[in-house]
């Protein structure tokens, strides 16, 4: 049972890989923005949308992390 939770984590994780690299262009702009954040240029709203842009990144890649690591982990432990 614990190797079939393993694989679907990692099936999982491929999928938010994939779709990580499908949309790294928003990814690198979510990053971009950081700085203009910084630089006084935008509104309050506009400030929002950059932050949870980089919220939404930073929460998607920790669930790749999560999932390809324990995944693994479980996928290769003996029972």
């Amino acid at each position: 049972m614990r190797k079939l939770i393993g694989v679907v984590l990692i099936v999982v994780g491929i999928i938010l890989t994939l779709s990580f690299f499908g949309r790294i262009m928003s990814f690198l702009q979510a990053i971009v923005g950081l700085t203009r954040v910084f630089s006084s240029i935008e509104d309050g709203y506009e400030t929002g949308q950059i932050l949870g842009g980089v919220f939404y990144w930073a929460v998607h890649l920790g669930l790749i992390f999560i999932t390809l690591k324990y995944g693994s982990k479980l996928f290769k432990r003996k029972e």
